[in-house]
């Protein structure tokens, strides 16, 4: 697998390192034994396989989701700890420095610039993965053709739709769609993509999600076909892949960051409709969840993951924020605030370690743990809360239904009011986010959505700075609002 990732980024990582503000978007401008290399490695199905799988595996880093584009920095963008990792006693460190929006710190650049080139850098993989899908589609049946081809556009969706949320100018429920955004990376062709405006990168991300979906028809888990056992169990966890129904999510949610909400519900809606018809995506089980071996829980509530990475080295990751370190990160929001309700599967996110009461497990997931190494991206609670949110001032009732069929699987006795008004009810979204993603960097996405001038004691700055080569070699511009 090694290997197959150093083919894949060797000339990328030259391209970058020379030509920063390309945003990766080729790793064609190679040596002719680069060529070789990558024509050998896609001469195969297998090949085809682990290219997709070093995409995959490309954001499994600290820089994006095995930390920072998780608990890492954008959760302390949404204001989500209150306390560890330097927060509260380093005045210059990252995440005190992240807290309070100082993104032009020097000690901010380099990590957010991070982000950026990691992102786009696994763009230039699946743009070259499309191509060659395309060029030696002999070397694939029809139905890998469509599943490695369609993960593939289906990720290049999901890579921009991420700069998106962090570095585009939005602010309210949706953009001015004239205003400069940023470049969408299709080519494999060397040189400068222009910038996009808003409505343009919106198009282009619908157009992938929409082939992606097209080609994911025959994918197992829409179709219901069983592929435990075939070709090595490779199609048999289907929830480690932007399968079609992740990608019907990731719809859902960048429609909603758009303010299309019509969209928005139509495609949240058909995830929950099959989750009921096909039994998919279940609630987890109190067993599961509150196993009475530490050890065993299922932290991340993995049956209900639409997408999610498979970060092998996730418990090191988390060690010394959360296991070993007696300064470790702490919900700014009190455990008994954020769950108010008696019986709440979700307290078992809080546990006493080393002597410290509440300290965040969620990702302790140890090497014993049968579901470890999980970072969720997409679950079937996002999905909830879309459709509830798409329906205020409409269908409220409905609305009330929805996160009170949440309340019911998380073990809540205690139910939602049905005349809350649309302000409450909002209210409820919101108090579900926080509870719901903690740790996951989601929330910091929905008062950027929703404009939220104040989280908690901090005045919110949501557009992060361009990195400095993107603006000075290729003279990228952000006209803010």
């Amino acid at each position: 697998m090694k290997k197959t990732i150093d083919i894949l980024k060797t000339a990328c990582i030259m391209a970058f390192s020379l030509l920063t503000a390309y945003s990766c978007s080729d790793w064609f401008d190679v040596k002719p034994r680069d060529m070789e290399e990558a024509d050998k490695l896609f001469s195969t199905p297998d090949g085809f396989k682990e290219a997709l799988a070093g995409c995959y595996t490309n954001l499994c880093k600290t820089s994006l989701y095995g930390r920072e584009t998780t608990y890492g920095l954008v959760s302390v963008f949404g204001q989500e700890w209150g306390k560890g990792a330097g927060i509260d006693n380093q005045p210059s460190s990252l995440y005190a420095l992240a807290r309070q929006y100082r993104y032009e710190e020097s000690a901010m650049l380099s990590p957010l610039e991070r982000i950026w080139s990691e992102l786009y850098n696994t763009i230039a993989q699946t743009n070259t993965l499309i191509l060659y899908t395309e060029e030696k589609q002999s070397t694939l049946s029809d139905f890998y053709y469509r599943i490695i081809r369609g993960e593939a556009f289906a990720l290049r969706a999901f890579c921009h739709s991420e700069i998106f949320r962090l570095y585009s100018d939005v602010r309210g429920m949706a953009p001015d769609v004239d205003s400069i955004a940023l470049p969408y990376v299709r080519s494999t062709i060397p040189g400068i993509t222009p910038q996009s405006t808003n409505q343009q990168f919106y198009e282009r991300i619908m157009i992938d999600i929409d082939e992606a979906l097209k080609l994911l028809e025959v994918d197992p888990i829409h179709t219901g076909m069983d592929m435990s056992g075939v070709d090595n169990n490779y199609l048999a966890n289907r929830q480690f892949h932007l399968n079609y129904y992740a990608v019907l999510g990731l719809k859902a949610r960048i429609c909603l960051f758009y303010g299309k909400k019509s969209d928005a519900l139509q495609a949240a809606r058909t995830v929950l409709n099959a989750r009921k018809e096909k039994e998919l995506f279940p609630w987890v089980t109190r067993d599961a969840a509150n196993n009475a071996n530490p050890n065993l829980r299922d932290r991340t509530f993995s049956s209900e993951h639409l997408f999610a990475l498979n970060i092998t080295n996730l418990e090191d990751y988390v060690r010394n924020y959360f296991r070993e370190t007696v300064n470790p990160l702490e919900s700014r929001i009190d455990k008994a605030t954020l769950f108010p309700y008696g019986g709440d599967l979700r307290e078992i996110f809080f546990e006493t370690y080393n002597g410290i009461p509440e300290v965040f497990s969620r990702f302790w997931q140890l090497q014993s743990a049968p579901r470890r190494n999980r970072m969720p991206i997409i679950r079937i609670t996002e999905m909830y809360y879309i459709v509830a949110e798409c329906l205020l001032g409409s269908n409220n009732e409905e609305a009330v239904s929805l996160l009170q069929e949440v309340r019911t699987g998380r073990n809540i006795v205690e139910t939602i009011s049905p005349d809350l008004n649309e302000d409450l009810i909002r209210a409820e979204i919101l108090a579900e986010y926080q509870r719901e993603f903690l740790g996951e960097g989601q929330l910091f996405y929905y008062h950027k959505r929703m404009n939220t001038r104040q989280i908690g004691t901090a005045n919110a700055d949501y557009i992060l700075p361009l990195p400095v080569s993107e603006v000075d070699l290729g003279g990228r511009k952000l006209v803010k609002k």
